[in-house]
């Protein structure tokens, strides 16, 4: 039996919840997992249906936008001025 999207859905309401909408993202790193994946998140290509589920549960666009890529850029961007 395997988790689904909703479930997705809970746990990024419950980190949101913990330490705010600026601090998650989504992974895509699919390599070496089998078939152990949520039902509807078996890869990137099902990303639309986390975003459906995010949309119905009154997430923004702006949101959306800071889970899917923003805060990882931004994150990413604050290693290199480190770096730098």
């Amino acid at each position: 039996l395997f988790s689904d999207v909703e479930m997705v859905a809970k746990h990024i309401d419950h980190v949101v919840k913990l330490a705010g909408i600026d601090h998650v993202g989504l992974g895509s790193d699919y390599d070496g997992v089998g078939d152990s994946l949520p039902t509807g998140l078996k890869d990137v290509s099902q990303y639309p249906n986390l975003i459906y589920v995010l949309l119905e549960r009154g997430y923004s666009k702006d949101d959306i936008e800071k889970i899917c890529y923003k805060n990882v850029f931004r994150v990413w961007q604050s290693v290199l001025d480190y770096a730098d």
